[in-house]
Parts: structure tokens; C-alpha cells; sequence
């Protein structure tokens, strides 16, 4: 038996000598979890970055004797929807693991979060020892998320440039265009009533496959602050629109974060078509601009994305694209108090 110590704190008061080894785990975590490697620096400046006001954030920190082994946080919502619904990450240090310290952080987790959080969703990825525990805790496995890549030296120039012309001469026979738009732009049409709209239809129309979920209202001012928050961890957006011509309206978008500490990685942040201009291939057109410009203004030679196992349209144009597999995110769910009887007598 591993002795180990415990010690909670919402995120923002986590002491300040605890934080450099706080962030070490963090990276060996993502280190563990990704096949490219990841910069210390962008793991350090992601956890600094103060989380958008409508999320609280519960850490618990575990020690053996003076050494940080692991750590365990949930956030949850305190604003919006879902407000009762949690999500848990642990992490332990491989010489550490099978010695029952992921049920110790995960029980000291239950017991410290909001009494209005009875859901729980933990992730784990596919083929892991977090993998196995969830299984031991019986756990609901309620979405899958295929998380791919392409390599952007595989396409040449003129490969992209001829994929570009020819996709958006497609497009503008079909009655739309595509404009790209920088982060200052972005943040811009923020307080564009209908961009916001947009985007609320489409986060409510993507895939959640077997989670509890509400659907989400969006605001101007909600959208803001999530843009902040990640321009304020170093990340910069590239977004392409499609607009429908005759009436100015926009039909989809896609967007990539590229993070100044790590700028050989682009992350795909989301990409969507509204229901009433699918079938025209937009979602496809706009990929290819957006790697256009990826490929000639930025560092990224990675660009990484993620999709529902249930969304076989998003693969497809993934695949066109060249996405190989990376890793596989599977989220179980839990009832709170069912949780806490499991991890007691387990």
C-alpha cells in the first residue's frame, strides 16, 4: 500500500508552489497521449489561462511523501445548461498505477463538487490503463471520438491550390462564396446576432451519441469569453466562412487553433453547415481554403481533429483530406451516488 496525501483546491487557488510540478504531470500526461511531441511551455500556458466564468473547476493534488504523483479534476457548469452534469480527468503516474490511488482521487472528487453535479462523465482513451479502470467501474460508455491527423507535407502546392480553385468554382455555381477570416475578425463577428445564431445551431445539431445533454443557448458575450480564453492561452484562430450569395447569409464555417507555443500543431476547433445548405459540399470547400492557408501562412505540420464514431459525413471528408488515426476518446457517464458505492467497495 502506497501512502499518498490529498489535498483539493478550485483551480484558481492552487498554491503557487505547487504549480510548476502540477504542470510537469500535465505534460507527462499529454506526452503519454499524443505521438507528436508537446512543448512543456504550451501545457504550462494553457493551465495559466483563467477558465471562462461560466465553468467552476475542482483540482485535487496527491502526494507520496513530498512528491506530486498524480492529480484529478473535475469542471462543471455553474451558468448555463447541463448544470448538472460533471466532467473528471485523473492522471497518475505510471509507477504509481494499480494501487487503488485513482479511486482515492476519484472518491475525494465526488465528495468535493457541487451537490447540483449528479452526473459524471470520465474520459479515458482506447487501449489505456484508464480504459481498464473505467471497465472495472462499470461505466457507460456514451460517446466515441476518433481523433485523426494528416500531415501536412503530404500535400504539394499545386495539389492544393488545384483542390481550392476547382471546389470553390463548384461552390459558386451553387450559389455560395467562402472568405477567410483572422482571430481579430473573428472576435469581430461575435457580436454578429447572426454568427452567434450559427454557431449555436451547429454545436446543437452535432453528434453526442448516447450522452445526457441539453442543447445550448448561445450569446454574443458567451461566445466572446470562450474566444478569449483561448486567445489568452497563445492560440490563434483561422477560420474560413461560406456565405450564400443571393442572400448574404451565412451557410458554415470551420476553424483551426494554432497555438504560439506550439506551432507546429494545428487544432481543428469546429467546423459546421446549416441543415438548409448541406448537400453542396461546403464543408469539404472550406477545408481545402482553410488548408491552403494553413499550409502557406503558418508553422503547422500536424493538423489534428476529432469526430463522433457515429458521424460518417465528417469522416468522409477527413479521409478526402488524408486524417490517419491517432487515438481513440471513449467517455463513459456515471451516476453520481451509484459512483460513490462502486468506488468504495471496489
Amino acid at each position: 500500500m502506497v501512502e499518498i496525501t490529498l489535498l483539493g483546491f478550485l483551480k484558481d487557488s492552487i498554491p503557487a508552489q505547487n504549480r510548476d510540478a502540477l504542470i510537469g504531470l500535465l505534460h507527462e500526461y499529454e506526452k503519454e497521449t499524443n505521438v507528436y511531441t508537446i512543448e512543456r511551455a504550451f501545457v504550462g500556458n494553457t493551465f495559466k489561462a483563467t477558465i471562462p466564468s461560466e465553468f467552476k473547476e475542482y483540482w485535487v493534488l496527491v502526494f507520496h511523501n513530498t512528491e506530486m504523483i498524480g492529480f484529478g479534476y473535475c469542471y462543471w457548469q455553474i451558468k448555463f445548461e447541463n448544470l448538472d452534469k460533471g466532467s473528471i480527468r485523473i492522471f497518475v503516474k505510471k509507477q504509481f498505477r494499480r494501487k487503488k490511488i485513482g479511486s482515492k482521487v476519484l472518491n475525494f472528487l465526488l465528495k468535493e463538487i457541487d451537490a447540483q453535479v449528479t452526473i459524471q462523465t470520465i474520459m479515458a482513451f482506447e487501449g489505456t490503463d484508464g480504459e481498464k479502470f473505467l471497465k472495472q467501474l462499470d461505466g457507460n460508455l456514451v460517446f466515441t471520438e476518433l481523433t485523426i491527423a494528416s500531415k501536412l507535407s503530404d500535400f504539394t502546392d499545386e495539389e492544393v491550390k488545384q483542390k481550392v480553385r476547382k471546389s470553390a468554382e463548384e461552390a459558386h455555381k451553387k450559389g455560395f462564396s467562402t472568405k477567410f477570416v483572422d482571430t481579430r475578425e473573428l472576435l469581430a463577428l461575435s457580436t454578429n446576432p447572426d454568427f452567434v445564431k450559427m454557431i449555436e445551431r451547429n454545436w446543437n445539431a452535432t453528434p453526442v451519441e448516447d450522452q445526457s445533454s441539453e442543447g445550448i443557448t448561445m450569446t454574443s458575450e458567451r461566445l466572446m469569453e470562450s474566444f478569449s480564453y483561448r486567445i489568452n492561452r497563445g492560440d490563434q484562430f483561422f477560420t474560413v466562412l461560406a456565405i450564400h450569395i443571393e442572400s448574404a447569409k451565412f451557410a458554415g464555417y470551420t476553424m483551426t487553433r494554432v497555438n504560439e507555443y506550439q506551432p507546429n500543431v494545428g487544432f481543428q476547433h469546429d467546423t459546421g453547415v446549416l441543415e438548409e445548405y448541406r448537400g453542396n459540399n461546403l464543408g469539404l470547400t472550406m477545408k481545402y481554403k482553410l488548408l491552403q492557408h494553413l499550409k502557406n501562412n503558418t508553422k503547422v505540420e500536424f493538423w489534428e481533429t476529432g469526430s463522433a464514431a457515429s458521424n460518417v459525413f465528417m469522416q468522409r471528408i477527413n479521409a478526402v483530406l488524408k486524417h490517419k488515426p491517432l487515438k481513440t476518446k471513449l467517455i463513459y457517464e456515471f451516476n453520481k451516488s451509484n459512483l460513490l458505492d462502486k468506488i468504495e467497495n471496489h
